[in-house]
């Protein structure tokens, strides 16, 4: 028998001697992925500490802007609400959103108008039940939540089981992207600054863009707009042109309607200064 060619040895032993290296490479980066995942669990970079802190009650669309079917109105009004409604998916209650009976999407209400007289038992059985989840869970973990129940809308509760308003698959990515994403320009949406260095913030801006925004340290363990933190403060609704402190801030209510701050101006007394020109308003301490 002939012995193998001498070419045949030296390219079987180079090929060994590359397969031996892709190895002994992919076991160093096997160990390598390892020990950053260790390192990343022990001690995560910091966007990520920024990132869990953030809750569904963050973003969540407020009680009071939610848009619902009540069922104690009459047919004909619910026909006229489904048929011009702007979102994909209405809870539909009686009484009140603390009474929730379900959650309807639009795609089905085509049957509901083909209907010769629909009737809300017949609307009701197009309903699939609510989820429900508790107003302090972070993003990161409401995102695996709605991926494990194949939802994309939740109805956000307090710890006594009262509706706080929803959050939607969609507002998380949107949040998840800004977090990333989003500079100081971004974070302006709804304040206006002012000649005199004070600034027009609509009373629906979330704490934490104002914050962003203007490098102030406004609280957000608690309400997340300004309406609510003022509403806090004062407690009581208040009228317009009421002046207070929220130190180290000045604030001046200009504008309430249907028991919302809608426009406040506020300014810090030191930066308004230092043009001589700080504004002008009753404080009430």
């Amino acid at each position: 028998m002939d012995a193998t060619p001498p070419n045949l040895l030296f390219f079987s032993g180079v090929l060994l001697s590359a397969a031996l290296l892709l190895f002994l490479a992919a076991l160093w980066l096997f160990h390598k992925a390892r020990s950053l995942a260790r390192s990343l669990r022990e001690k995560p970079p910091p966007f990520d500490a920024a990132l869990v802190s953030i809750t569904v009650s963050d973003i969540m669309v407020p009680r009071s802007e939610v848009s619902g079917i009540d069922l104690d109105a009459d047919m004909s009004h619910i026909m006229h609400a489904l048929s011009h409604s702007q979102h994909t998916r209405l809870p539909v209650y009686g009484k009140d959103l603390n009474h929730v009976l379900g959650i309807l999407h639009l795609r089905v209400v085509p049957k509901l108008l083909r209907m010769e007289q629909p009737n809300k038992a017949e609307l009701l059985q197009l309903t699939r039940d609510a989820y429900f989840v508790p107003q302090s869970t972070p993003l990161t973990t409401q995102l695996l939540n709605f991926q494990k129940h194949k939802r994309s809308l939740a109805l956000v509760v307090d710890e006594y089981g009262d509706v706080k308003g929803i959050v939607t698959l969609e507002d998380l990515l949107e949040e998840l992207v800004n977090h990333f994403t989003a500079n100081t320009h971004d974070a302006m949406d709804g304040i206006q600054p002012q000649a005199d260095g004070s600034y027009l913030i609509d009373g629906g801006a979330p704490l934490r863009d104002i914050n962003r925004a203007l490098g102030w340290d406004l609280p957000t363990d608690g309400p997340k707009t300004l309406n609510g933190l003022l509403t806090e403060h004062l407690e009581s609704i208040p009228e317009a042109r009421v002046g207070l402190r929220l130190p180290p801030h000045c604030v001046e209510i200009l504008h309430v309607k249907d028991n919302l701050i809608k426009t406040v101006r506020m300014w810090h007394p030191k930066m308004a200064a230092r043009d001589g020109r700080e504004p002008q308003a009753t404080i009430h301490d």
